[in-house]
C-alpha cells in the first residue's frame, strides 16, 4: 500500500469546465489521482478517466466528508493530498509540494488556499487549510459540510505536529459567476440547518452559517450567528477565532454601527497583535468616523506589520498595496497632496498592475496645478518602457481630462512608441474635450486619421457630429440623432453579446465627449440640447442599458462641473482657490465608479 507516495483525492459533480485545469496543474506531481463522482450528467467522468484518474461512483447523502471518505479508502499513497475540481496547485509550487511528503515526521501541511471571491479580476482572501496529510485508517474526514481532517487526526495522537507552507492553492469556485449557477450558498445553506437540526450546540455550523449570510449581504442574520459563535467557543483557543473576529467587524461596519466595529477591532488586537487586516479594518472605521489621526495610526501599524503571518486568514494587500491606498485616501482628505501621492506611489509598487492608484495620482496633480508634472513623476517613480505600458497611462491621462499633461506624454520619446494612429485618436479626443474644434477638424482632416475617417465609419461620423457641435443647433439631427437611434436598434442573433456591449459602450464614450465639447467651445445650445435629448433617451431604455446610460451622463456632467471650477479658480483669490480645490477633490470621477 505505502509504495506510492502521494494520493490525490477529489470528489466531483458537474466539473467539466474545471476538473481538467486541476488534474493538470498535480499530474507528475502526486502518484494517483482518486475522482469520486457524485453524479455528474456533463463529461467529468470521461475527462478525469482520459487524464489518468480512477474514478468511483458514490451516491449523493447530503454528507461531504462521508464521500471524501470513499476516496481516502482506495487511497494507496502515504500522504493524502485533497483538493476540488475549481482548484489547481500553483505551478511554481509542484516541487514544493512534493518535498513537503518527504518529511515524515509532520501529521499534517497547511497550504495556502487563495480564494477568488467575487469576479475573476478580484482579490483573493487566502487562508492557510490542511490538505496534505498521512494516508492513515483512521485519518478520516468529520461533518456534513465544511468537512474537517485536523480532529481526527489530533483525536489519535495526543500532539500532533502540523506545519504550515508556502505552497499554494488557487480556489475559483467562490467566484460570482460560478456561485450564481451552481446555486452554492443555498445549497450550504441548506446542508448547515440540516447540520444544526441534529447538532444545534455545534458552534463550526453556527460559524459557517454566518459565513454564508454574510456573503448573500444578510448581515443581521450573519451578526446573530457570529455572535453566538462566541458565546459559544473559547477564543483563545479555536484556530478560527480570529476569523470570527474580522467577520463581526465587517458586520458592524456594514451596518453602520462604528462604535461595536471599533470595540470589536480593539479587543481582537488584544488576543492577535500581529494580525495585520484587524489594523487595516480598524483604520477604514476611524476614516469613516472621521477620526483621521486614529485612522492612520492603525493604517501605519498595518504597514509596519506587513502581510500578516500564515497563521491567519487573511486577504491580499493588507499591509502592503490596499492599506497604502488607504493612506493615499486618507492623505488626499486631510489636503496632503505629496503625501497621498507618495503612499499612491506605495500602493503601485507592491501591486504595478494595480490602475486605481494612478487615477488617484492624476486627479490629485490635476486639482492641485501640477498637471504638467504627472507625466515626468510617473516616469521617475514607474518602470514603464513597453508601447502597451505607456499606452495605458495615456488612456488613464484621456480618462481623467488630464490633456496637458497627455500632450506632454505624447511628445516624450516613450510617448512616441504609441502606434500613429492610436496618438492621433488622443490628440483627436483631447482637442475635443478641450472645446478646441479647429484642432479637432485639423485631426480628422490630416494624419493617420484622414485614411480611416472616408465611408461610413465612426471617424467619418464623427466629422458629422463635429460639424452639428460647431454650428451650435437647438435640434439634435443626422450623425448625432443616430447615436441615440444606435444604442436602441435590435441586432441580428448572429452580433456577440461582446459586439453588442463594445458599440453600447462606444456610443456612451462618444456621446460623453460630444457634451464635454460642445460645454468647452461655449456652444451653449448645442451643449443643452444634446443634455435634453440624452435625457429624454434615457426614458426609452431598459434598466440596464439605463444604468450605464446615467454613469455616462454623471461622469459628463462631473467633468463639465471640474471644468467650470477649475476656470472660476483661476478668477478667485488663494484662499478661495483653495475652497474650490477641496469642493473638486470631492467630485466622482472615472476610478470612482470601477473600483
Amino acid at each position: 500500500m505505502q509504495n506510492k507516495l502521494i494520493s490525490l483525492c477529489m470528489i466531483t459533480k458537474d466539473e467539466e469546465e474545471m476538473i481538467g485545469r486541476c488534474l493538470k496543474s498535480v499530474t507528475g506531481v502526486v502518484d494517483e489521482m482518486i475522482v469520486v463522482d457524485t453524479g455528474s450528467s456533463d463529461r467529468t467522468v470521461e475527462i478525469a478517466r482520459e487524464m489518468g484518474a480512477k474514478v468511483l461512483t458514490h451516491t449523493w447523502t447530503d454528507d461531504f466528508s462521508a464521500a471524501r471518505n470513499r476516496g481516502l479508502a482506495e487511497a494507496a499513497g502515504r500522504w493524502i493530498l485533497y483538493l476540488d475540481a475549481d482548484e489547481e496547485l500553483e505551478q511554481d509550487h509542484r516541487e514544493k509540494l512534493r518535498l513537503l511528503a518527504s518529511h515524515t515526521e509532520f501529521d499534517g501541511f497547511f497550504l495556502q488556499v487563495h480564494n477568488y471571491v467575487g469576479n475573476e479580476s478580484q482579490r483573493a482572501t487566502i487562508n492557510p487549510i490542511m490538505r496534505l496529510f498521512p494516508n492513515q485508517p483512521y485519518h478520516r474526514f468529520e461533518g456534513a459540510i465544511h468537512e474537517q481532517i485536523a480532529e481526527s487526526i489530533c483525536r489519535h495522537k495526543e500532539n500532533p505536529r502540523f506545519h504550515l507552507t508556502e505552497v499554494k492553492i488557487h480556489h475559483y469556485g467562490y467566484q460570482q459567476e460560478i456561485v450564481i449557477r451552481k446555486e452554492k450558498v443555498q445549497r450550504n445553506i441548506d446542508l448547515l440547518q440540516k447540520a444544526l437540526s441534529e447538532e444545534p450546540d455545534h458552534p463550526f455550523y453556527h460559524f459557517n452559517m454566518g459565513v454564508e449570510y454574510l456573503r448573500t449581504n444578510q448581515v443581521a442574520q450573519a451578526l446573530d450567528s457570529f455572535l453566538l459563535t462566541k458565546r459559544m467557543i473559547d477564543v483563545k483557543t479555536l484556530s478560527y477565532a480570529h476569523l470570527l473576529y474580522k467577520y463581526l467587524i465587517r458586520c458592524y461596519f456594514t451596518m453602520a454601527n462604528w462604535e461595536n466595529a471599533v470595540a470589536v477591532s480593539e479587543e481582537a488586537i488584544t488576543l492577535y497583535p500581529d494580525y495585520t487586516d484587524l489594523y487595516h479594518y480598524l483604520g477604514i472605521t476611524e476614516m469613516v468616523r472621521g477620526q483621521s489621526h486614529k485612522a492612520s495610526e492603525a493604517l501605519l501599524k498595518a504597514m509596519e506589520i506587513g502581510p500578516a503571518p500564515t497563521t491567519y486568514h487573511t486577504e491580499e494587500g493588507m499591509g502592503t498595496f490596499q492599506t497604502a491606498f488607504l493612506l493615499g485616501k486618507l492623505e488626499e482628505e486631510r489636503g496632503n497632496s505629496n503625501e497621498a501621492i507618495n503612499w499612491y506611489s506605495e500602493s503601485v509598487r507592491h501591486q504595478t498592475s494595480l490602475i486605481a492608484p494612478l487615477y488617484r495620482i492624476c486627479k490629485v496633480m490635476k486639482i492641485a496645478g501640477k498637471e504638467t508634472e504627472i507625466p515626468s513623476l510617473i516616469f521617475e517613480r514607474f518602470q514603464i518602457d513597453k508601447a502597451d505600458a505607456v499606452n495605458k497611462i495615456a488612456m488613464i491621462l484621456l480618462h481623467c481630462r488630464c490633456i496637458t499633461a497627455l500632450r506632454i506624454l505624447l511628445d516624450t520619446g516613450k510617448g512616441k512608441k504609441i502606434p500613429d494612429l492610436e496618438r492621433e485618436q488622443y490628440l483627436l479626443y483631447g482637442a475635443l474635450i478641450q472645446g478646441d474644434l479647429a484642432s479637432a477638424r485639423r485631426q480628422l482632416a490630416n494624419g493617420p486619421l484622414r485614411k480611416v475617417s472616408k465611408g461610413k465609419n465612426e471617424w467619418g461620423e464623427l466629422s458629422k457630429q463635429l460639424t452639428w457641435v460647431e454650428g451650435n443647433q437647438d435640434k439634435v439631427t443626422g450623425a448625432v440623432r443616430a447615436i441615440f437611434t444606435q444604442r436602441n436598434r435590435k441586432h441580428p442573433r448572429s452580433v456577440t453579446a461582446e459586439k453588442k456591449n463594445y458599440e453600447s459602450q462606444s456610443s456612451l464614450v462618444r456621446l460623453q465627449i460630444l457634451l464635454e465639447s460642445a460645454y468647452a467651445s461655449g456652444k451653449v445650445k448645442s451643449f443643452q440640447c444634446l443634455m435634453q435629448t440624452w435625457l429624454e433617451h434615457q426614458e426609452t431604455l431598459e434598466q440596464e442599458s439605463r444604468v450605464a446610460s446615467t454613469n455616462a451622463l454623471i461622469k459628463g456632467i462631473v467633468s463639465v462641473a471640474d471644468q467650470h471650477l477649475s476656470h472660476l479658480g483661476q478668477q478667485f483669490t488663494e484662499l478661495g482657490s483653495a475652497y474650490l480645490q477641496q469642493l473638486r477633490s470631492k467630485f466622482p470621477f472615472e476610478e470612482g465608479y470601477d473600483a
